[in-house]
């Protein structure tokens, strides 16, 4: 008997210890798929005071973030308020215009340790006037190798000075927007990116394959918009379309994706982009939205009834009366950018250089007093960060160079009142390069000879008789070719078509004009200008 008992004894704690060990393994099992990160993290709606970090794991837990100024003390912890595997955590109480570290992970482990590529700058205070650097992408995510060249471009190209804004221009993930398109063509093609640059969206019409009519699908799952007003601004009451502030640069998010935004200038998008504006007091203002006014490339911004047309008619009338600097969007894919503008609403036919066009060559200048205060915009299209199509006749008017050879993004510094813009492409260099600066009448009237002279590109005589001399100059021997261009936008005469030395200067003689006002466009490596000239035969 006492041996039966003791085999029973045996036995039954066999049993105790087994299921101890299975509920030990499965412990584990979990923990460890805990901390499997299958996204990001990644930075959403910056502050002053604070930021949001997004990012998902296999199982619900509650996730914690450690973070700290310096990388080897993250002495601040705050946690998610519940299990979840989609974990979005508000960090507040931050200082201004600060560098913070952090990690990720739960209670009992670190999932991503810290490290010197895992860190977050807080923005500087509203108003503040210092150096900053902006990304500008457009119809990026199709998971392709040029996606990857336009990406390691720019890495190459700012080095060591980090990357204050990250702006999407809209077509973020192709072909509709869909939870495993941002996976794979977003997330896993700019990992690195996520965890130190924040990112802020505006929706194409692909991102709007998924996204139904009440706006619920992928895109507004996964991204965080500041529809409060929390990051400067009027609150817009949702997160399709938003404003943000960085120090002296008011940015406006705008939605051309649903078409009751649209319509007509009385819509609520409409209405709350008036009342934006009208709050706004930073030096610079950059709005950005996917469907571009006024393009020739694979789409055509003519065309009856479009979205396109919709913007150029009902919006581009609210942001020039409000003073707008400079309008970013994408769509078409290739590159496109606008002498400094006014008053174009219509059809690339009924373009008028004479009374539409308030600079013509950069750097372009915006008074900041006097009778024409704060005029001008400028208009570029950057739909090729990772599209590109060769469709389209590249020829409006309205713009000053257009190209479709190149994929590529765009870099914005703003320095005071110095705002200059590059179009960096993923294997030649920068093609595109204008500046516009602000100032009193006063202080500019000094500068402008100056400034212009400093990228030469001139005609003597100006007014002249048909015969006339084009000075110009660059440090690179290239390709270029000019044309000689009537007030309507149409080209009248290719005057020169072949290499461009550095310096050079090319002499005219054109008998078979009328008299009148005439531009000179010149395209090179490292020009794209134009300038008036005054025929008087």
């Amino acid at each position: 008997m006492y041996r039966k008992d003791r085999v029973l004894r045996i036995v039954s704690n066999l049993k105790f210890m087994s299921k101890h060990i299975i509920f030990l393994f499965l412990f584990l099992a979990a923990n460890s798929f805990a901390k499997q990160i299958n996204r990001g993290p990644y930075l959403q709606v910056g502050t002053p005071e604070s930021v949001v970090i997004r990012w998902r794991t296999d199982v619900a837990v509650v996730g914690k973030i450690n973070y700290g100024t310096q990388l080897s003390n993250l002495n601040s912890v705050v946690l998610d308020t519940a299990a979840t595997t989609e974990h979005e955590v508000k960090i507040s109480g931050l200082n201004p215009a600060t560098k913070y570290y952090y990690n990720i992970g739960t209670n009992s482990s670190v999932t991503l340790s810290e490290s010197q590529e895992m860190f977050f700058k807080t923005s500087p205070l509203p108003g503040t006037r210092d150096s900053f650097r902006f990304w500008v992408i457009g119809d990026f995510g199709n998971g392709s190798q040029g996606q990857i060249d336009v990406k390691n471009a720019y890495l190459n190209y700012t080095g060591a000075t980090e990357t204050d804004a990250w702006i999407w221009l809209g077509d973020n993930a192709y072909s509709d927007g869909t939870d495993v398109e941002y996976q794979t063509k977003v997330f896993q093609v700019y990992p690195n990116e996520f965890k130190k640059m924040i990112a802020w969206p505006c929706p194409g019409n692909h991102d709007y394959g998924a996204v139904d009519i009440n706006n619920n699908g992928p895109y507004y799952d996964i991204l965080t918009m500041p529809k409060s007003g929390e990051a400067g601004g009027e609150p817009s009451g949702t997160e399709g379309y938003f404003s943000f502030d960085y120090g002296n640069v008011h940015f406006i998010s705008l939605n051309t994706e649903y078409l009751a935004w649209v319509l007509s200038n009385t819509t609520a998008m409409a209405n709350w982009l008036k009342a934006d504006l009208a709050r706004n007091d930073k030096d610079w203002t950059i709005v950005f939205f996917h469907q571009p006014p006024y393009s020739k490339g694979s789409h055509d911004s003519d065309d009856n009834f479009g979205r396109m047309e919709f913007m150029r008619s009902n919006f581009n009338p609210i942001l020039e009366s409000y003073g707008v600097d400079l309008v970013l969007t994408g769509h078409s894919h290739g590159y496109e950018r606008s002498y400094m503008l006014k008053g174009h609403y219509g059809k690339s036919t009924t373009f008028d250089p004479t009374t539409m066009i308030v600079d013509d060559a950069s750097p372009f200048i915006k008074y900041t007093d006097g009778p024409a205060v704060n005029e001008g915009t400028v208009y570029t299209v950057v739909g090729c960060s990772g599209q590109l199509s060769s469709s389209g006749s590249m020829d409006h008017p309205a713009n000053a160079i257009s190209t479709n050879s190149y994929r590529g993004s765009l870099v914005i510094d703003v320095n005071g009142l110095n705002l200059s813009a590059k179009f960096l492409t993923a294997t030649d260099g920068i093609k595109d390069e204008f500046l516009i600066r602000k100032g009193s009448v006063s202080e500019n009237l000094a500068n402008i000879n100056e400034a212009k002279q400093q990228n030469i590109f001139a005609v003597f005589p100006n007014p002249n008789r048909g015969t006339f001399e084009v000075k110009f100059s660059q440090t690179l021997t290239s390709d270029g070719k000019m044309t000689l261009i009537d007030s309507k936008g149409r080209v009248v005469k290719e005057l020169y078509n072949g290499r461009i030395q550095s310096g050079e200067s090319k002499s005219f003689a054109i008998s078979d004009l009328a008299s009148g006002v005439y531009f000179i466009r010149i395209q090179s490596a490292e020009i794209a200008e134009v300038v008036r000239v005054f025929i008087n035969n």
